[in-house]
């Protein structure tokens, strides 16, 4: 529990209960230590509080204070002055009657202006893949996949019965950003490569990062976007390093043994290598993609020989490669090769001798991406094009299979873009590439979707901007049909206006929306906005002499338009329904990287994505910078491509993180300020009863959040059944 006073955070601690804020915004006790948490602005005055059966007084003065000198310092009148070197502390109240002793913990300051996520929903599930690229098998026979664009490794056993997952998109140990290759040694090891974060990082069978692998001093041997990976007997591991044609070894605890580069032939293109696998022998053998081919290389890396097809050459013939990706050899000493764009599984001998092929299984197979062998000598297949796994023997008899694509199910996003929040607290957001609406409560729990990819009426082509009226009325910028639809409350088709051109009532790509007071309708296309009654007969516009890339709209509650502008962050405010206008670019230590969503709460404080930086920064009216919070990631407190922006009437922020595919909520500060004392005599009724020694508190005497309670300051007091409350 917090109490923020001038920069700085406090944590009070005393006795035996603490607060919880409570789903309907109301302040709770719980067991635990006593703590204070409090909005910005607030000054407090320290006191000593006597508690006895029913009477709770305010002791007139200490005898006494003293604080350790760090922590701050408090005058002859209780006056606390907070101090701002982090650290634990003591402050001591002596009086006739005892001394009341609290503990004060002093934070760093902070400028996220308190707002912390406390739900976010829309990942895939378990089993569902966005993506899935690679896949390996240990010993155990459990199985390794790589979930390529939900940034995480999924593990199941044979029968693909889901185990556990770990990884979350960032730049951590233990995050990804796209992992890629996966293999497993005989130790139970687990290797990924990434395509983004171009590195291997290994962890054990539980998903526990262990190490990442040493990253080449000499420019010319660097490791960029990573693909395939292989483990030999020995534990030595291979990667392919797609962008510059080249294959890495290292030892298990990821030192650089050796690498050599994939050099073209005559009849070549550059060659790209993506899948790789290692024999008995310790020969390396390589997936070239771009040129259609497999090459086999010495454990030195030495060419030994190579067959296939050239870059000019891909075949759909037996033998022959359209795009070879995945490799793995069995026990046998046979070859697989995931044939990407053939739609197949091919197997030879290690001398390249073609042997057999199947291209279904559980269906046609789509596009194969990888492929591995379990000690039974299983192939596991990954159907890309399918989002799934399967199993064959051998000779390609189907035994079993699992996934789905991921993002699909309801609750689910594929580039949520944009969100509102309607005067109900509901949640709206435009599930841009699943092309639907889907409504949620404020808690993320599902209500209905509507709509699909069409032109019809509810029917969307990359559904974008999204407002609700005071009607409970849903507007939805239909982006690539050049039209805006209206739907009621309940996602039941009204009516639609536009269609692509230039003229009044015409869209080039209309992206975000707006409603008024009177429920007009602003609509901000590529160079313009244009203004509409709730049916879309046209009332006004400013054209391209006006606006240069306006990115987002929004109305605050005192019906005025605020314009941000994508190229320069800055942002303009309209006076409805006059037109006059003041522009102002918010102030900020840095520059935007790309404004990408905009927002206004009721208190005209303006909310801005900043799409590249990952952030949400707040401003008040003047467009002085007041708050400001997320990193690159996917976990807690992270974002990644924060884009649309909403607040509802609690001052929650909802934020559309796109490449996360999904919503995250953030609380506002609680602004509430008590912390006193010792609990009364066991099995007591009254939470309020205190016995000896003497309780210490706070008590407001500025900056009051309940304004009942003007001119007296606030004092909170634990009451019966648990809820606190101003007296």
């Amino acid at each position: 529990m917090n109490v923020w006073t001038r920069g700085i955070v406090c944590v009070l601690v005393v006795g035996l209960w603490c607060v919880q804020a409570g789903a309907s915004g109301g302040v709770y006790i719980a067991p635990g230590n006593v703590g204070v948490r409090t909005g910005a602005g607030l000054t407090f005055k320290a006191f000593c509080r006597d508690s006895r059966g029913k009477d709770s007084r305010l002791v007139e003065g200490a005898a006494e204070w003293s604080v350790d000198p760090a922590a701050g310092s408090v005058d002859s009148s209780g006056l606390f002055l907070a101090g701002s070197t982090p650290g634990i502390y003591y402050l001591r109240a002596h009086t006739s009657r005892g001394t009341a002793l609290a503990q004060i913990e002093v934070f760093a300051p902070k400028n996220d202006g308190g707002y912390e996520p406390v739900c976010w929903w829309g990942a895939s599930a378990p089993e569902e893949f966005r993506s899935v690229n690679g896949v390996a098998v240990d010993s155990r026979g459990d199985v390794y996949v790589a979930d390529t664009y939900s940034h995480r490794i999924q593990k199941f056993d044979s029968e693909g019965n889901f185990i556990m997952a770990w990884g979350c998109r960032g730049e951590m140990d233990g995050e990804f950003n796209q992992p890629f290759g996966v293999a497993a040694d005989k130790a139970g090891n687990v290797y990924v490569t990434e395509s983004r974060n171009h590195r291997v990082q290994r962890f054990d069978s539980s998903g526990r990062f262990i190490c990442q692998f040493q990253r080449s001093p000499q420019r010319e041997w660097m490791l960029i976007e990573p693909a395939g990976v292989s483990v030999d007997s020995y534990g030595s591991v291979y990667v392919a390093s797609a962008w510059n044609g080249q294959i890495h070894k290292y030892s298990p605890d990821g030192k650089l043994i050796l690498a050599w580069g994939c050099r073209a032939e005559s009849d070549e293109q550059r060659p790209t290598p993506i899948g790789v696998a290692v024999d008995s022998s310790g020969n390396v053998f390589v997936a070239d993609c771009s040129n259609c081919r497999i090459r086999e290389f010495s454990p030195s890396g030495d060419l030994m020989s190579f067959w296939g097809g050239t870059w000019n050459l891909c075949s759909s013939e037996k033998g022959k490669f359209n795009g070879p990706l995945g490799l793995a050899i069995d026990s046998k000493g046979k070859l697989y090769v995931a044939d990407y764009c053939n739609h197949r599984i091919q197997k030879f001998d290690l001398l390249g001798q073609y042997i057999t092929s199947w291209d279904s299984g559980d269906g046609p197979l789509g596009y194969v991406r990888d492929v591995a062998v379990d000690s039974a000598d299983n192939v596991y297949v990954v159907d890309g094009g399918n989002s799934r796994i399967q199993k064959f023997d051998s000779e390609g008899h189907f035994i079993g299979g699992w996934g789905r694509p991921g993002g699909s199910d309801f609750g689910e996003f594929v580039e949520p873009y944009c969100l509102a929040v309607s005067p109900s607290g509901h949640v709206y957001v435009t599930d841009n590439d699943n092309n639907r609406v889907q409504e949620f409560d404020g808690s993320g729990t599902f209500i209905r979707a509507w709509g699909s990819e069409g032109k019809g009426c509810g029917q969307f082509s990359n559904p974008r901007g999204i407002a609700v009226g005071p009607s409970g009325s849903v507007y939805v910028a239909d982006t690539s049909n050049s039209r805006v639809q209206k739907f009621d409350a309940q996602g039941n088709f009204v009516g639609a206006w536009g269609a692509y051109g230039g003229g009044v009532g015409y869209f080039g790509s209309p992206d975000s929306l707006a409603v008024d007071s009177s429920e007009n309708v602003y609509v901000a296309d590529i160079s313009r906005v244009q203004e509409f009654d709730s049916w879309g007969n046209g009332i006004a516009g400013w054209d391209s002499g006006r606006f240069r890339y306006p990115a987002e709209i929004s109305i605050d509650f005192s019906d005025t338009l605020f314009v941000l502008y994508e190229d320069n962050g800055g942002i303009e405010e309209f006076s409805l329904p006059t037109g006059s206008s003041r522009w102002w670019r918010p102030y900020s230590p840095k520059t935007f990287s790309w404004a990408s969503g905009m927002t206004t709460d009721v208190f005209a404080y303006t909310y801005v994505s900043d799409l590249h930086n990952k952030q949400v920064c707040k401003y008040d009216p003047s467009g002085r910078l007041v708050a400001e919070w997320g990193s690159t990631g996917s976990g807690k407190e992270r974002l990644f491509q924060p884009f649309g922006l909403a607040v509802d009437g609690f001052g929650n922020v909802y934020v559309a993180d796109v490449e996360n595919s999904r919503i995250v909520k953030y609380a506002p500060p609680t602004d509430c300020a008590w912390a006193w004392g010792v609990p009364g005599e066991s099995g007591a009724e009254r939470a309020d009863m205190w016995s000896d020694p003497l309780g210490l508190g706070l008590f407001v005497v500025s900056g009051n959040p309940f304004p009942e309670t003007a001119g007296r300051g606030v004092d909170l007091r634990a009451r019966p059944g648990g809820k606190v409350s101003g007296k």
